[in-house]
């Protein structure tokens, strides 16, 4: 399996409704809780800060989506640049190296912006994902909870320094 890693393009859309749809009606992955359109992604894509970071894991030679990865600047961001990350990858594809490679290039382009930390919020009952953030590096340092389409949904907070 070989993949290269470049930024998100509307173009990338449909494929990625293909890859989140599946993952959203797993309904223990993310606190999504509503299936997207190729519409609400392309605009997604549009309205994306530029201060933002959005990256995909493409199939080489094709345009198979395997993974995709984003950074949007906290809404806190009064002091040091902070940066929300959030990582999507294909069900098929999970533990393959996707999301460890989507991070290796989200950090590059993380620092060369100025972000000085990255958080990503995660289910409590997604152990996937909280391993995979904490081979990353990202330690817990609280708890949420949001509300979702059958309750409250418990969250960690973990966060990453980046350091310059």
């Amino acid at each position: 399996m070989r993949f290269e890693i470049r930024p998100a393009t509307r173009s990338d859309a449909v494929s990625m409704v293909d890859l989140l749809n599946p993952i959203i009606e797993a309904g223990n992955q993310t606190v999504m809780d509503q299936q997207v359109t190729s519409e609400d992604q392309a605009s997604f894509i549009s309205q994306f800060p530029t201060q933002g970071i959005f990256l995909v894991a493409v199939a080489v030679g094709g345009y198979e989506l395997f993974g995709m990865q984003d950074v949007i600047p906290h809404p806190s961001n009064s002091g040091p640049l902070t940066g929300e990350i959030s990582t999507f990858v294909s069900q098929e594809r999970q533990g393959l190296g996707v999301g460890r490679a989507l991070m290796m290039q989200t950090l590059e382009f993380a620092k060369a912006k100025g972000y000085q930390k990255l958080i990503a919020t995660i289910r409590m009952d997604n152990n996937l994902a909280q391993a995979y953030y904490r081979a990353q590096g990202f330690k817990v340092v609280g708890r949420t909870s949001k509300p979702g389409g059958k309750g409250e949904i418990e969250q960690i907070v973990t966060e990453l320094e980046l350091g310059q």
